[in-house]
Formats: C-alpha cells, sequence, structure tokens
C-alpha cells in the first residue's frame, strides 16, 4: 500500500520516462474496463500512487511543476490480475486524448506491450529495448499480423 492505496503491481515497472521539464504541467492517466491503479516513483525517489481519481475505476496523476529526471511507472490492478489498459501521458491536456490522437499509444495486454500507435522519429520499441524489456514482450500492433510474425 503507497499513499493510502490498496494496489498489485509488478516488480519491475512497467515504463520508465525519461522527461525534461518545462513550464508545463505533466499528467499520467491509464484506461481500462478493469478497476486499475497507477504507481509513480518521481526523479527525486518519492512515490506516488492513485487508483480512482478520474472516475470508472480509471487513475489519474497530475504534476503541475514535474521534475526533470527518471519517471518508473507501474499500472497496476485493485483486485489483481493483468487486464488489458492503456498508459497516457501528456503535458497538453487535462484528461486523457482520445483514441487515436496520442503520439505513442501502448496498450499492456497480458503482460505484453502492444505498440498500437508510434508517431515517434526514432520509434518507441526501440527505447523499450534499450530500457531492457524483452523482444518477445514487445508487438507491433500497428503492423499486419504476418509483418509482427516474422519481425518485420
Amino acid at each position: 500500500m503507497v499513499g493510502g492505496v490498496k494496489m498489485q503491481v509488478a516488480n519491475a515497472p512497467d515504463f520508465s520516462v525519461n522527461y525534461t521539464a518545462g513550464i508545463l504541467p505533466l499528467a499520467f492517466y491509464v484506461r481500462s474496463r478493469a478497476d486499475t491503479t497507477l504507481l509513480i516513483n518521481l526523479p527525486d525517489g518519492t512515490w506516488i500512487a492513485d487508483d480512482d481519481s478520474d472516475g470508472n475505476f480509471n487513475p489519474v496523476i497530475k504534476l503541475n511543476r514535474p521534475q526533470t529526471g527518471r519517471y518508473d511507472i507501474w499500472v497496476g490492478t485493485f483486485n489483481g490480475g493483468n487486464p488489458a489498459a492503456t498508459l497516457y501521458i501528456t503535458e497538453l491536456r487535462q484528461r486523457a486524448p482520445e483514441r487515436g490522437s496520442a503520439l505513442v499509444h501502448v496498450d499492456i495486454i497480458d503482460g505484453k506491450l502492444w505498440i498500437q500507435r508510434d508517431g515517434t522519429e526514432h520509434g518507441i520499441a526501440r527505447d523499450l529495448l534499450e530500457a531492457g524489456v524483452p523482444r518477445e514482450q514487445i508487438a507491433l500492433a500497428f503492423r499486419p499480423p504476418d509483418l509482427r510474425a516474422r519481425g518485420a
């Protein structure tokens, strides 16, 4: 339990983000049909957590003055299991973006990272691999299934 939030999370973070702070706030949202939780280890070592603040069993953490550095992020559940969930990280919106409008869209399904959209210049899959995520835990969902199977 962190900050009064009961949750079940993996031992290792689901995502790590290196962030350079500017003048904008930073928000983390999770969307799922399950009762999900959000746990973040801030760059200064402070732990913050949320369960249902965004309604419909969805967590949200908003930082008005985010720090520069590494954010380790866990998407967990209140009741256990590995439900499908989408993590949104944004500086520009006060609510999670609509499906399809995010620069990067990654779903966590059965412990695997399904990259639904990658609008980055170099590719989020490369960042995940460099962060130590095993290749077999990453799926390029925006590619046709036959290309995904060949690793193309």
